[in-house]
């Protein structure tokens, strides 16, 4: 039987910066995967902003970038779009094939055990058992996605998902540095959809807010937006998008990342959270787990204070005010005003919003921009 400080199921970029961070402290840290390679199957649209790498101390390689992002373009097929450039909107695409196996790679370097293949049958208190094994711990992160396995098997609260389907397209961009989100009753309701371009395809799909069949919603959009190529990858999957579960701690379990229902509730983005997520709780768990008594508690305290616990909840009374306006039709009305307009300072947002068709339209864009002025910047 195999003793470890800790042990880290699932091993995605929550995970593995959360064995780095662990075995760069000093502990002995087993990082544990279901999946025989890491990074596949992908799910997921492969943005993150500029900001997550120096946030978590992670030297970014180029190899594990597939395109650079400078500006967002939103808006609704066959209407109107908003082109805007800031410098919260500059960041990547990532290569998750890549970027994922290169993570776990580094905590493995770092003194980190990876076991792939492996499939966690319970737990038990400090007992992990696999397979073949059981392994012994202090602690354990559940770092596993939105399938909520962990949270079952003891007894805790199970994230609650929306879904999201994507085509990987071999096609080009008329916006090749654009992160594109398209909204409106003409997309999906409750829902959105993107258009996020690599160099050398886009990653096209489409997210709702309740669980549905998304084939026939996502073939109409990719009609609807002109998007012409062959298809050479769908997936998609699960996507937390009602908010964190109320207890992110779990007795000597700590949840992060989609685990822990902190994806962005207004954009489905989730990675940099992840990996904000991975190193806070190792950090914790380092310093805790030298005491007689450790509190573990200090993570979801520790969270709840840092920029996504305030992110999380200005986006969820954003998602309120979004979903909203979508049922309204007010996204479809606002857009259908205009055809392109280019917003790069304050005062182009202003004279944008005046071409809202009532006043009532204008004053809850007006409000959601506000509140979502901050929050955007770790959506993705």
């Amino acid at each position: 039987m195999s003793n470890y400080d800790i042990i880290i199921i699932g091993a995605g970029p929550a995970g593995s910066m959360a064995a780095i961070t662990a075995a760069k402290k000093g502990l002995s840290v087993a990082l544990i995967d279901r999946r025989n390679r890491i990074g596949y199957p992908k799910q997921c649209a492969e943005g993150i902003n500029k900001n997550i790498f120096s946030l978590v101390g992670l030297k970014k390689q180029d190899e594990w970038i597939s395109n650079k992002i400078d500006s967002l373009i939103g808006g609704t097929p066959g209407k109107g779009k908003l082109y805007l450039k800031a410098k919260r909107s500059e960041g990547y695409i990532l290569e998750r094939k890549v970027f994922d196996p290169a993570l776990s790679e580094i905590a493995e370097s770092c003194g980190a055990n990876l076991i792939t293949g492996t499939e966690v049958l319970s737990i038990n208190k400090e007992r992990v058992k696999l397979k073949n094994k059981t392994l012994n711990t202090k602690a354990i992160i559940a770092a596993n996605g939105p399938s909520g396995s962990v949270a079952r098997m003891i007894g805790a609260e199970v994230v609650k998902n929306g879904i999201g389907l994507q085509y990987e397209i071999k096609a080009k961009s008329e916006f090749p540095h654009s992160l594109q989100a398209y909204f409106g009753l003409n997309v999906i309701n409750p829902g959105w959809a993107w258009i996020f371009p690599k160099a050398d395809t886009l990653n096209v799909g489409i997210g709702s807010f309740k669980m549905m069949n998304l084939k026939s919603h996502l073939d109409k959009f990719v009609k609807n937006v002109g998007v012409k190529g062959k298809i050479v990858e769908t997936n998609g999957g699960l996507i937390p998008l009602h908010g964190p579960i109320k207890e992110i701690v779990h007795k000597n379990v700590l949840f992060i990342g989609d685990a822990a229902g902190h994806t962005n509730p207004v954009s489905g983005g989730g990675i940099p959270a992840a990996m904000y997520d991975g190193k806070l709780a190792s950090e914790i768990l380092a310093e805790e787990l030298l005491e007689k008594k450790p509190n573990f508690k200090r993570y979801e305290q520790e969270w709840e204070k840092s920029i996504f616990g305030s992110s999380m909840k200005k986006s969820l009374k954003v998602q309120k005010l979004y979903l909203d306006s979508l049922n309204k039709g007010y996204f479809d009305k606002f857009f259908g005003n205009f055809e392109f307009e280019e917003v790069t300072k304050r005062s182009d947002l202003l004279r944008i919003l005046k071409k809202a068709p009532n006043l009532k339209i204008l004053t809850r864009f007006a409000h959601m921009g506000k509140l979502f002025a901050k929050p955007y910047e770790y959506a993705w």
